[in-house]
């Protein structure tokens, strides 16, 4: 019974091969610290029963996955225990901001509310030109910008050649 267990046992869960110690530890701390969330959020947003992982019913990196996904959606209960969370928000405070938001979950809905907002913006501005809401970073965006900067380099290059590490670097 044991070998056939063992057999069957997600990798993640097998401290003899590399890196398993360490990822047990992660799983424990994860289930320890955010079950009650994570337990809601599968239930209620996934429609899975969590205890399937522990179970051994279903696989350790499908479970990573899951929970990381359902923190990125706004109202999960995963989500509210990230934005309470004093140790995260002072981890975040030091990287980079974003302007765009990401694409994950951006659906027509809000793509439509920021139109009106852009209609609003514009209209109290009394300038077509006011500034739009940011959108989520498409791959054209991001293709336009990179051709941008290397329009924008070569200009500089051709005129100040010595200048052209003095270039402002266009981001989203």
């Amino acid at each position: 019974m044991a070998s056939i267990r063992s057999r069957f046992q997600p990798a993640l869960l097998r401290p003899q091969r590399r890196g398993g110690a360490g990822k047990i530890r992660g799983i424990l701390r994860l289930v320890e610290e955010r079950w009650d969330e994570i337990e809601w959020d599968f239930q209620e947003i996934l429609g899975l029963d969590a205890l399937d992982w522990i179970r051994g019913l279903k696989p350790w990196p499908q479970f990573f996955r899951f929970v990381s996904r359902v923190q990125q959606i706004t109202g999960s209960a995963c989500h509210s225990v990230l934005l309470t969370d004093p140790a995260l928000a002072e981890a975040a405070a030091k990287l980079p901001k974003s302007k765009n938001p990401p694409a994950f979950r951006f659906t027509a809905e809000l793509h439509a509310l920021r139109d009106i907002a852009d209609l609003q913006i514009a209209q109290f501005a009394k300038d077509p030109r006011a500034s739009m809401l940011p959108r989520p970073l498409t791959g054209a965006d991001v293709l336009g910008l990179q051709k941008r900067q290397a329009a924008m380099n070569r200009l500089v290059s051709v005129f100040s050649p010595t200048h052209v590490d003095l270039t402002p670097k266009l981001s989203a």
